[in-house]
């Protein structure tokens, strides 16, 4: 009884942590069908438009950006200059120059992320684990007839 349950709880654990896990994909990776496990960005001269339609990310450096330099023990130490990455949402970029120069400094960096999660409104494509709760379902009528 006690290894049933368990494994109960397993799944359920193991299915949502699934649910909350985003996966992103260059472009590039989708088009060759190559292994979704991990981000990879892809190169400044790659046309948008070939991006699927999800949320997209775009990403752009601030060369000589002032930032604050933090300690091993998540102490204020010291400002520091140096290239900053910045990465900035957008959903429908109309033009790519405009979402990301900032004060006209910027080196446009035109990399594309995209995700198996919509971080733009919240949805997900993964179907939520609706079997782990039908695995329960059957495990707990086995307990039952045991």
């Amino acid at each position: 009884m006690f290894l049933k349950v368990f494994y109960a709880a397993f799944i359920i654990v193991n299915s949502h942590r699934k649910g909350l896990a985003t996966n992103c994909y260059s472009c590039d990776a989708l088009d060759k069908h190559l292994p979704m496990s991990s981000c990879y960005f892809i190169n400044n001269t790659t046309n948008t438009a070939t991006c699927p339609s999800q949320c997209l990310f775009f990403q752009y450096i601030v060369p000589a950006e002032e930032y604050t330099y933090y300690d091993t023990d998540l102490k204020e130490n010291t400002t520091v200059r140096g290239n900053v990455a910045h990465t900035v949402r957008s959903c429908a970029p109309t033009n790519i120059n405009d979402t990301c120069v900032v004060n006209s400094t910027a080196a446009v960096v035109r990399q594309c992320v995209v995700c198996d999660t919509d971080l733009c409104n919240g949805s997900s494509k993964e179907v939520p684990a609706i079997s782990a709760l039908l695995i329960i379902a059957i495990i707990q009528i086995i307990a039952l007839l045991s």
